[in-house]
């Protein structure tokens, strides 16, 4: 099996260490002659016309120690080393122990779909969008906050109340400003314990959910069904571990043999090649290999396996196709069959099933969620905001003059414990929206600070009240 080195970002640098042995047994390191830069071959997405610039270079000897290369692709050197590409690497007409080699030595991914890189960038992109919009809507509704502000002047120019209004504004005007800073408060903490934490939250979830889409999962076998066959040797059981004991499975007396190897890969899981080391015995004897197609209810053949005398055994990897996993009733079931007119004995050492995780489900729904804070959550809770602030500074037309606030304040004062004048926690309260809440160690504290000098105006913490995040009410410095 050529093994799989992984998923790298665009143009990174891929290292496949090989080795070399002598054809004794057993074998020993050697060295290899005849190889230069130009017997690296590169291929992409199974094309047999190899990359002309493939960027590879090789170290024989690595750390002058015999039998140990190492070849060093650069995948910046072309355009044909893109993302979403699956490439295979090979040697070819080398010289080792005075024969002539052509072998297989790695494979990697750039960017693979549905891989964590590519997810991650698609995160990052969702994640700018929101900061982008979000940013943009409360600039526009901060411009709107300030210029209702304004309008409050000190009596000079406004509309100044009578003095026969003034207990009726004091009364009405004082609860109505309570009751709004309240709304306000609860929607500020509404986006901080209960929107962006559940939407995270869920992003998290999802994230987590996606499983090794960059390379395979392996399972071993669930079960064996022996259909046309004599008393096997040992089970499917034994199969899990590559130790020589075998699953031994002979034909039935008439030289005729037939059974398969069934997994369950799970409800997301999409086959992608099952690993197999075992014997086929009989002189030129054939076994042919199938995946069952749960589409057409009909077995495919993918590979012919030709019988050796006594337990010569082999080693194959079988590469399988979406088509070849179940649904419904038996979703998640992938079998292997071995059938024969003619052989004598078939026997399984090893036998795994490599998968992937299907992450389409699982990208859409993190999208969902990203949407839904982007045009739901965050502009209707600050439209529900702006509305609240409106009514503070008397959307109707009414201005209030220097002695109606003076008098307003007094009454309210008696209500939030506060003695700062009206307009210094108007224009704090104007700073809350604008400045950002920053935490300032690791024990949750928090402060919110000046715009001008950085200096702190408020202070508060954050805690974990039985698996709840709670801010606490800031103190105004």
């Amino acid at each position: 099996m050529v093994p799989y080195y992984g998923d790298f970002a665009e143009d990174a640098t891929v290292n496949i260490p090989f080795n070399t042995f002598t054809s004794d047994d057993p074998s020993a390191s050697v060295t290899v002659t005849d190889l230069a830069d130009g017997d690296i071959k590169v291929y992409k997405d199974g094309n047999d016309a190899e990359i002309v610039t493939d960027g590879a270079t090789v170290l024989i000897n690595f750390d002058s120690t015999t039998g140990n290369h190492l070849v060093t692709i650069d995948t910046s050197a072309h355009s044909d080393y893109s993302t979403g590409a699956e490439y295979a690497v090979r040697l070819n007409g080398i010289t080792v122990d005075g024969a002539t080699l052509n072998a297989w030595i790695g494979a990697f991914s750039i960017e693979r779909a549905g891989g964590a890189l590519a997810v991650a960038k698609t995160i990052k992109t969702e994640t700018a969008l929101i900061v982008a919009d979000t940013g943009t809507t409360l600039e526009n509704r901060l411009i709107a906050i300030e210029a209702d502000t304004d309008v409050i002047d000190d009596g000079t120019s406004g509309l100044v109340k009578i003095a026969s209004d003034v207990a009726a504004v004091l009364v009405d005007t004082g609860a109505t400003l309570e009751n709004r800073l309240i709304a306000i408060e609860a929607d500020t903490n509404e986006l901080q314990t209960d929107d962006y934490p559940t939407r995270f939250t869920a992003i998290e979830t999802l994230i987590n959910d996606i499983g090794s889409g960059s390379a395979g999962i392996s399972i071993k076998a669930e079960s064996s069904v022996e259909t046309v066959a004599g008393a096997p040797t040992n089970t499917y059981a034994v199969t899990d571990q590559l130790d020589g004991v075998y699953h031994i499975v002979p034909d039935d007396g008439a030289d005729d043999t037939d059974m398969y190897y069934q997994f369950d890969i799970g409800t997301t899981g999409i086959p992608i090649e099952v690993e197999w080391v075992g014997y086929a015995q009989g002189n030129n004897d054939t076994y042919l290999v199938y995946f069952y197609n749960w589409v057409t209810t009909s077995w495919d053949q993918v590979h012919a396996l030709a019988g050796t005398p006594g337990t010569t055994e082999q080693t194959h990897a079988f590469s399988a196709t979406i088509e070849h996993v179940g649904a419904d009733g038996d979703v998640g079931k992938v079998r292997l069959r071995f059938l024969s007119t003619d052989g004598a004995v078939i026997a399984t050492d090893f036998i795994l099933c490599d998968y992937a995780i299907d992450n389409t489900t699982s990208i859409s729904s993190i999208l969902a969620d990203t949407d839904e804070l982007q045009t739901d959550d965050i502009p209707a809770l600050i439209a529900t905001a702006q509305a609240d602030l409106n009514i503070i500074t008397d959307a109707d037309g009414t201005i209030l003059g220097a002695a109606a606030i003076a008098a307003i304040w007094d009454a309210t004062e008696a209500v939030t414990g506060q003695a700062h004048s009206y307009e210094y926690l108007l224009a704090w309260l104007y700073r809350r929206f604008f400045n950002k809440a920053l935490v300032i160690d690791a024990n949750g504290n928090i402060a919110i600070r000046n715009e001008a000098d950085g200096a702190d105006i408020a202070t508060g913490n954050v805690v974990d009240n039985a698996g709840t995040t709670t801010m606490a009410a800031f103190t105004i410095l």
